[in-house]
């Protein structure tokens, strides 16, 4: 097991995210609030760092059923960054058609579903092949439905179509909203902002691999920008 920087920084940002989604829980008990959404968001992009994390290090080997689970936490954190900036302008509260939004992770699950029920003793040796060649780490080859690196278009695609809903939103206030309503609110939609351009920070580097076919050093600019990113957020609203 390696403990470098990154690492260090992947640790420091799960503590972090779930100390955020510890406060935002403890002081909201209104269960409209978006401020659990918020919570939510920041416990998945936690327990994502964790994978991300485990990889970094090697220790991915010595828990082979985690392999793999990153990107469902990858899938869910843009519509719940999506669904917190949406609460906090419409004031609309969670509705039965909002889990529609979480429908490409499920589609994930099933995607890898027979490789998530191998026993660890089959894992293991895909584990190290990976290690040995992070190149290809991030093709995502072992589900029987979708194409090698497939997840990694789809999961740009997806994380693109919300931080642009969520601009939209933002945007559209100017349309319905008096002057009045900017200046009582300043500060809130001053950290909505914050918080989008950072969802964008989050995955243009790999859109940027992707455009220039480098995907093959997709891991390290996908998570790095996010462990970065994820620490920044949490500070910014402490």
């Amino acid at each position: 097991m390696k403990l470098d920087f990154i690492v260090l920084l992947a640790i420091f940002g799960i503590v972090l995210c779930f100390v955020t989604a510890g406060v935002l829980l403890t002081f909201n008990k209104n269960k409209k609030s978006p401020q659990r959404i918020l919570a939510a968001y920041f416990f998945v992009v936690g327990c994502g760092l964790i994978v991300a994390a485990m990889i970094f290090s090697n220790s991915i080997i010595y828990y082979p059923h985690f392999f793999r689970t990153a990107l469902i936490f990858a899938y869910l954190y843009p519509p719940l960054a999506y669904l917190y900036v949406r609460q906090n302008i419409n004031k609309k509260s969670f509705r039965a058609a909002d889990w529609l939004n979480f429908l490409p992770g499920l589609f994930y699950i099933i995607d890898f579903f027979p490789f998530f029920i191998l026993p660890a003793k089959e894992k293991i040796p895909i584990i190290d092949f990976y290690l040995s060649n992070q190149n290809n780490l991030m093709a995502h080859g072992e589900g029987w439905i979708s194409a090698p690196w497939f997840h990694l278009l789809f999961r740009n695609i997806i994380s693109l179509f919300y931080c642009v809903l969520s601009v939209r939103l933002l945007l559209g206030l100017r349309k319905v909203k008096q002057k009045s309503f900017f200046l009582e609110n300043a500060k809130t939609i001053q950290w909505l902002w914050i918080f989008v351009i950072l969802q964008f920070l989050f995955f243009s580097p790999s859109i940027v691999l992707v455009l220039v076919d480098k995907m093959q050093y997709s891991f390290t600019v996908i998570v790095l920008p996010l462990m970065v990113m994820s620490c920044v957020t949490c500070v910014i609203l402490f």
